[in-house]
This record gives structure tokens, C-alpha cells and sequence, in this order.
């Protein structure tokens, strides 16, 4: 069992902690899921019996780490903080993360980021650690830039979120670069 500990949050393996009901309650929220680009609106328990499944089937096959962030003063689940298209023989992976709209914009995102941060770089030994972000979620561009992450260019019409094309922003953190954060 993995567990990550921080000063007000720690992590531990969503597969097994999470509910297809702990993802209907928090994503099936508009505003929360605008920016996620694989998250249907509105979200089901049906949506988060086979987001439950795709965990799972994912965890065996360690081409993610999707961890559980809970709130340390309250033992409260509270987001995810994940690793996906982990490439352990190029040493990189993508991050992703969301916190429930209650714990909103106060550090706990940053908080998160960091702590999976830390094991990818000296548990998972990766070199690299990436993410793609629409260019207009300014509360995701700033945890990544309070977490350290540069700004290496944007992919234009990248991707297609509820019926029209969006820009993303990459945003990379190279392990010699992380003590910047």
C-alpha cells in the first residue's frame, strides 16, 4: 500500500480507496468539471461505476498511478492527483489533478502536485514530468508554476472538449530543475 504524506493532505492508491459514488457526488458539477477533458457532464454513477473499472484495469497494468488525495485533519477524500502515460523506458509521465470545489484555492493542489512530484522523481525515477492544461484554467497554469513546471509551448486546437477545440498549454518539470519550486 502506498501512502504519501504531507503537512495537511497525504495520498494513497485511488483504486483503492474510491467509489463510482465519490465521482458522482464531486463531477457531476459543470463548473468543477470544465477543464477536464475526459470527464462527462452530466456525470452518472454509471460514468464513475466504469471510470472504476478503467482504474483497475489501468493499475495492472502500471500505465498510471492514479493516487487519492485525502485531507489529513479529517481523514476526508478530497481529489486525485495521478500519474497516466507512464514510460518507464524514456522515463516521463504525464500529471493530472483535481480538488473538490470546497478545498479550492487553498494550496492543497500545490500541496499534492508536489508530494506526487517527489515520488516520480525518487520512487518512480522518472526524468521528466509533463502536463497539458487548457490554456484558459489560470488556477491549474498557477499550481504548476508554484510547483516549479515551465512553459514550453502551446498546442493549438489539441483537443476537442464538448463540441469544440481547445488550445493547451504543455507545461514540463525536469528532475535537475525541481528544487526551483
Amino acid at each position: 500500500m502506498i501512502q504519501i504524506n504531507g503537512n495537511r493532505v497525504y495520498l494513497k492508491k485511488l483504486v483503492e480507496n474510491a467509489t463510482a459514488e465519490f465521482f458522482e457526488l464531486h463531477l457531476n458539477d459543470e463548473v468543477m468539471t470544465r477543464f477536464m477533458l475526459y470527464v462527462p457532464y452530466p456525470y452518472t454513477r454509471e460514468d464513475g461505476v466504469r471510470f472504476m473499472k478503467f482504474l483497475e484495469k489501468t493499475d495492472k497494468e502500471h500505465s498510471t498511478l492514479e493516487m487519492a488525495v485525502f485531507e489529513k485533519a479529517t481523514g476526508k477524500m478530497i481529489g486525485v492527483a495521478s500519474f497516466a502515460h507512464l514510460d518507464f523506458e524514456h522515463c516521463h509521465g504525464e500529471i493530472g489533478y483535481w480538488i473538490s470545489r470546497a478545498y479550492q484555492g487553498q494550496g492543497i493542489a500545490s500541496e499534492a502536485v508536489k508530494l506526487l512530484l517527489t515520488y516520480g522523481f525518487e520512487t518512480l525515477n522518472l526524468e521528466r514530468i509533463y502536463a497539458h492544461v487548457d490554456i484558459e484554467n489560470a488556477a491549474s497554469i498557477r499550481v504548476l508554476e508554484k510547483c516549479g513546471f515551465t512553459r514550453e509551448g502551446v498546442l493549438r486546437k489539441a483537443a476537442k472538449h464538448r463540441g469544440h477545440f481547445i488550445d493547451r498549454c504543455v507545461y514540463a518539470l525536469i528532475r535537475s530543475e525541481r528544487d526551483r519550486a
